[in-house]
């Protein structure tokens, strides 16, 4: 949570979104202190690497569906879209002799395209800039603009 001097991570992650690349980053100080724990910051982001390749685990086909190894009592009988909404308002950070920068309202969403077939992944997509884009596509999208918008940044 704190600002790093000279921190690549930001234009770096900017210019490869702009490319149409989404990246993932992890520092040495993410590893972690024993063999034995569990490098939760790791598996998230091979998870989020598995998502924007379209990867996504299979949990979610087999809640929705019936399969022979997982009977349900109402499985999928045709195709359905679930759309998450994230909300976030973006706080910049204030600093000492600037004016403070208006919050903006971040808001993602994200829809999961579900066959009846268990077997069959959800096809997922991303919103960005008025259309539905293939995720990682979309997720480029988003790192390569400017984050939020302020017109919608309320401060109530």
């Amino acid at each position: 949570g704190k600002p790093i001097p000279n921190d690549g991570k930001p234009p770096t992650r900017k210019a490869l979104a702009a490319a149409g690349v989404v990246s993932q980053f992890l520092t040495a100080a993410d590893v972690p202190a024993k063999d034995e724990e569990t490098d939760f910051r790791a598996s998230a982001a091979l998870r989020h690497i598995f998502q924007n390749a379209g990867i996504i685990d299979d949990r979610l086909a087999r809640a929705t569906c019936a399969a022979p190894d997982a009977r349900m009592e109402a499985p999928l009988t045709e195709p359905v879209t679930v759309v998450g909404i994230h909300l976030r308002r973006h706080n910049y950070r204030r600093v000492r002799g600037q004016a403070p920068r208006r919050p903006k309202l971040v808001a993602c969403l994200v829809a999961m395209h579900f066959t009846p077939d268990a077997e069959t992944p959800p096809y997922t997509e991303m919103y960005h800039n008025g259309r539905w884009l293939r995720f990682a596509d979309g997720r480029a999208a988003y790192h390569a603009s400017e984050i939020g918008n302020e017109n919608w940044g309320r401060n109530g």
